[in-house]
């Protein structure tokens, strides 16, 4: 049976994850978490996507992002891609990193677009990995309350 095709339409905003195979880690250092980061900004830069919040955990990683259309499934093969390469080579492995395809939920309501947010900064704290969500240094909390937060992170 095919897979159902992706709401892509021009400003959709979606939530979206993936878990490296087995529950190994996909991040095992700073470097690790800085470079995701950085190819999650090389895409906002390219105008593919808006950043909207994150946490990246050490065995999966959420984003909330608004794409432009047509674009959410290239953009996110292509940085889990990139990232599965530079991780592999980092730490002398091969095969997937990923469980698979990542998985996406459209918010349609800002109601949902809170509580997914929310979701996702506190992903953290769920995992009693810090008290507060912007204790959390891979993740938007904390950035997202900074006078001056990254350009790549742009509320909608």
């Amino acid at each position: 049976m095919p897979r159902r095709a992706r709401e892509d339409e021009v400003g959709a905003i979606h939530h979206v994850y993936n878990r490296a195979l087995g529950r190994r880690p996909m991040f095992e250092c700073d470097e690790d978490f800085r470079f995701f980061q950085s190819l999650l900004a090389r895409a906002v830069r390219r105008g593919e996507i808006r950043g909207c919040a994150f946490c990246l955990m050490d065995t999966h990683f959420h984003v909330v992002l608004q794409i432009r259309p047509g674009t959410l499934a290239k953009t996110m093969q292509r940085i889990q891609t990139q990232y599965s390469r530079y991780f592999n080579r980092r730490y002398d492995r091969d095969g997937p990193l990923m469980k698979g395809r990542f998985g996406s939920r459209r918010i349609y309501d800002p109601a949902y677009f809170e509580i997914a947010m929310r979701y996702v900064e506190e992903n953290a704290v769920a995992a009693e990995l810090v008290e507060l969500d912007r204790e959390w240094p891979y993740g938007s909390a904390r950035r997202r309350r900074e006078s001056r937060p990254p350009r790549w992170l742009t509320p909608v």
